[in-house]
């Protein structure tokens, strides 16, 4: 991470990004069995972090991603879904994302099992 106004400046030579103070980046490794991947995650931000406060934001964002998605898929199979017309891919998304947040917000258990439904 790094908050140097003189890399900010060359980073972002326009001041295209309001409120820009640090940039980063992390590297990302990986792995599955005898397979090692390794990427770089390159960060902007509006805030000062140190490194260790900024790898602290991105692994909460990515659980809170990786969470919502396994979440998808296991209540609506949204990983197999086929549907690639128009922008109903997108709208689908939207209204699964509303359903799954009602469906937290339910204080009370549910007694019935729900069979998922593949569009």
């Amino acid at each position: 991470m790094t908050s140097d106004p003189e890399y900010l400046a060359y980073v972002d030579p326009n001041h295209e990004w309001d409120g820009l103070q640090s940039v980063g980046v992390i590297e990302s490794v990986r792995n599955m069995g005898d397979h090692e991947t390794k990427s770089l995650r390159y960060y902007i931000s509006s805030l000062k972090p140190t490194a260790k406060e900024m790898l602290a934001c991105v692994r909460n964002h990515w659980g809170v991603e990786n969470s919502l998605h396994w979440s998808l898929d296991v209540v609506f199979r949204e990983d197999d879904s086929r549907v690639r017309t128009g922008n109903a891919q997108e709208n689908l998304a939207v209204m699964r994302k509303i359903a799954l947040n009602h469906l937290r917000q339910e204080k009370r258990k549910m007694r019935c099992q729900m069979e998922a439904v593949v569009v």
